[in-house]
């Protein structure tokens, strides 16, 4: 694995005052697993709305196959004591990007009518400008009914602009995008409904939080460093209860340890907590190593800031034997996409699809197909 993809080293002038700049970005990558350790694919379902002034890649009649990793919301920030211009883009070897703030000069693979293949992403903004601080603030656009956006936003970054050709103004570079590789963290459930984690990475994972949520009760713990093909076993039982309050420091501590700032880890604990902790689940946090984010998402920026800091968590959501059988329960109770997305969540798609493995063979598993169908059709 190259251990540094991100553009780092350029020569500075030392007749020059300028101190530079800083770089800091955060952001997750979402998975789905089966009791079986096995990814699901499907996840292609946004449940937080953006601003209507978001770009993005038009779905083609198509979709988009076999995606197994769902990132969400990187932001890119900058901490200048002056303006200055820069030149921005960012690669997504292993998936493409489908979602951006401000306007890029080039997106590959190109929009168009038909189904793209998940390589070979790239989003190149071309020049934007980082305003003094202080400046840019009043022309924020206004988000309507996102307010999920404004989180990022309570940051001390300089804004940002790009001229497209209108101004677009903005406190951080936005993208999303699509993936159908995997990440090094595996987990599964053994016969006693065991939650088993495995690092088939080259790096130690250092901090991962497991957390489970039914209904009013919270339980999580963090979870010592696991080196590269090292495995543990939790038991779901035993993680102590904890309060939302109590987890959202644990978070939080944990990303300043990473590198970013208190508020930085703050707006993305705000951004991801109805995500995180408050939806039911058994799942997993953890920070990627700098290297395995750099591999993934190759950033270029020119001139090269002084310091950066790239902090993506893996967010691995496990279903265990007694969801999935809870879930096959329901299912002949559905009819609609409607009615599978308000029992099923987010991961409706996903969830019906594991489904298919485990129904029984005749009416059972022809009604599971059928909402598979149905989800499909109503992205």
């Amino acid at each position: 694995m190259l251990t540094a993809l991100f553009l780092a080293v350029l020569a500075s002038d030392p007749l020059t005052d300028d101190p530079g700049y800083v770089l800091h970005e955060w952001g997750t990558f979402t998975t789905l697993a089966g009791s079986d350790g096995v990814l699901l694919e499907g996840l292609t379902y946004d449940d937080h709305q953006l601003p209507d002034f978001v770009h993005q890649r038009a779905r083609s009649s198509a979709g988009f196959d076999g995606v197994r990793c769902k990132m969400e919301t990187p932001v890119i920030y900058f901490y200048s004591d002056r303006e200055r211009e820069l030149r921005v883009k960012v690669g997504f070897p292993q998936g493409i990007l489908t979602q951006w703030y401000p306007q890029v000069h080039e997106l590959y693979p190109p929009a168009g009518p038909e189904a793209p293949v998940l390589r070979g992403g790239l989003l190149d903004w071309g020049k934007i400008r980082v305003l003094a601080p202080g400046e840019g603030l009043g022309d924020l656009p206004a988000v309507g009914s996102a307010h999920h956006w404004e989180h990022a936003r309570a940051v001390d970054a300089n804004v940002i602009v790009r001229h497209t050709p209108t101004d677009q103004f903005e406190r951080f570079l936005f993208y999303r995008g699509l993936g159908s590789f995997t990440l090094p963290l595996s987990a599964w459930t053994d016969d006693e409904g065991a939650l088993i984690l495995s690092n088939s990475g080259d790096e130690p994972l250092a901090g991962a939080i497991v957390l489970a949520r039914h209904g009013a009760s919270l339980r999580a713990k963090r979870l010592a460093a696991l080196p590269p093909g090292g495995s543990v076993r939790v038991r779901e039982a035993e993680l102590p209860p904890l309060a939302l309050s109590a987890l959202r420091t644990l978070t939080t501590g944990l990303l300043v340890e990473q590198g970013l700032y208190p508020r930085e880890a703050e707006a993305m604990v705000d951004t991801w907590q109805e995500s995180y902790f408050e939806s039911d689940g058994l799942r997993v946090l953890y920070p990627l190593s700098r290297c395995e984010t750099d591999w993934l998402l190759p950033l270029y920026v020119s001139p090269a800031p002084r310091e950066s800091v790239r902090v993506l968590v893996g967010r691995l959501d496990v279903l265990t034997n007694e969801a999935e059988q809870a879930a096959l329960a329901v299912a002949p109770r559905l009819h609609t996409a409607q009615e599978a997305r308000r029992a099923y969540g987010r991961f409706a798609l996903p969830l019906v699809s594991r489904l298919e493995a485990l129904a029984e063979e005749g009416p059972e598993r022809e009604h599971v197909l059928e909402l598979t169908r149905l989800l499909e059709q109503d992205f």
